[in-house]
């Protein structure tokens, strides 16, 4: 709440001062919303995956890898580290949609930056 509006100098909330930095800095809001959906998604796949997939529910290390590789797309295929439960194949697909949804707001703020 530090930052003020120039026009009233009155404070502005903290959705005002994350749209500032959106528009300012888009591609620093764009790795951020990279990190949390990557960490948000593996924890929660890891929770998902534990009962029904022992090599997920070992490391923490190997959740991660498996959200990097959904969100990125990358095709590496990794017959241990797949959604076996319901919950986890529901996750993947939401961490599959945020992936492309980020890449195509790297893209967008890639293409604005270059005018």
């Amino acid at each position: 709440r530090a930052f003020a509006v120039r026009m009233h100098d009155q404070p502005m909330g903290s959705v005002l001062a994350m749209r500032v930095i959106a528009l300012n800095n888009p591609l620093l809001m764009s790795f951020n919303v990279f990190m949390l959906v990557l960490s948000v998604g593996s924890y929660f796949y890891r929770i998902a995956e534990t009962s029904t997939n022992p090599t997920s529910s070992l490391y923490y290390w190997d959740s991660l890898w498996f959200a990097i590789d959904t969100m990125t797309g990358l095709p590496v295929p990794e017959d241990q580290i797949q959604p076996k439960g319901q919950f986890g194949r529901v996750l993947a697909f939401a961490v599959r949609i945020a992936g492309i949804l980020w890449f195509s707001s790297v893209v967008a703020a890639v293409k604005n930056s270059m005018r």
